[in-house]
């Protein structure tokens, strides 16, 4: 029952989760198993699936609770408020309990915990975590059904070996903006290489005018700057940069 009401909620509500926690856990924390000895038990699987498949149907309105571990970055602050709306207005009698916990340094401490006591039913994280926790067969598969709800090329990042884990809810873009008016009234082209864009930005410190600005208000927008900076500008003209910073060979600076 937990299963199917599972993948109503993170379709229905637009926004329930990343990734689904998988039920019925051995106690090893692993996925649970039908050893090869066992042929039999194997045999009648799909007679008790079937008799779960029947059990929401005569349950319909039951009240139920489901867990829910959320993995926040700084822009996921109050999402967990307009998802318990969305979910109040179509299963009024679906609540969820949240644990929220910054994603930073706090999520993955936490799932090593839950592995050892039992995982919620919902689970918020990052794309990239499904590889890490469907390798391990902790992870609910989303059922089929549902899966045409999302942008196919946002599943990508959510699918493990043929299957998908979770369902993406939001997606960030990354780009730069520039200002067409004053483009055209310095006469700039848009650059196509470093050479074109240094000289744009020449031009701007000649005539008293900033060439780049962001908002920085999130720290992690000055880390991701950073890092493009490393990948574009370092790492390309040095690839083994790293080694050589490790060893005391290199810096930021030379």
């Amino acid at each position: 029952m937990k299963k199917k009401l599972l993948s109503a909620i993170l379709c229905s509500a637009m926004a329930a989760g990343m990734l689904t926690g998988c039920g019925g856990a051995a106690d090893d924390g692993g996925a649970a198993q039908t050893p090869a000895a066992e042929p039999a038990a194997e045999e009648e699987a799909p007679a008790e699936e079937a008799e779960a498949e029947e059990a929401p149907a005569a349950a319909e309105g039951e009240e139920v609770t489901l867990t829910v571990l959320a993995g926040q970055s700084t822009t996921d602050a109050g999402i967990e408020d307009m998802i318990d709306a969305a979910l109040a207005e179509k299963y009024p009698n679906i609540t969820l309990e949240w644990e929220r916990t910054g994603w930073d340094g706090e999520f993955h401490p936490k799932m090593q915990q839950y592995m050892q006591s039992g995982l919620p039913d919902i689970i918020i994280g990052k794309a990239q975590d499904v590889n890490t926790y469907a390798s391990q067969g902790l992870l609910g598969e989303i059922d089929a059904t549902y899966l045409d709800r999302g942008l196919d090329a946002a599943r990508e990042n959510v699918t493990f070996d043929g299957k998908t884990y979770g369902l993406v809810y939001n997606a960030l873009y990354q780009g730069v903006y520039y200002n067409k008016a004053m483009f055209a009234e310095n006469g700039w082209s848009v650059p196509t290489t470093q050479e074109e864009l240094q000289a744009i930005v020449d031009d701007c410190n000649a005539k008293g005018i900033v060439p780049f600005a962001s908002h920085m208000v999130d720290t992690w927008s000055i880390g991701n700057v950073t890092m493009q900076f490393m990948m574009n500008d370092v790492f390309n003209n040095t690839p083994d940069w790293g080694d050589k910073f490790r060893a005391g060979e290199s810096g930021l600076c030379g």
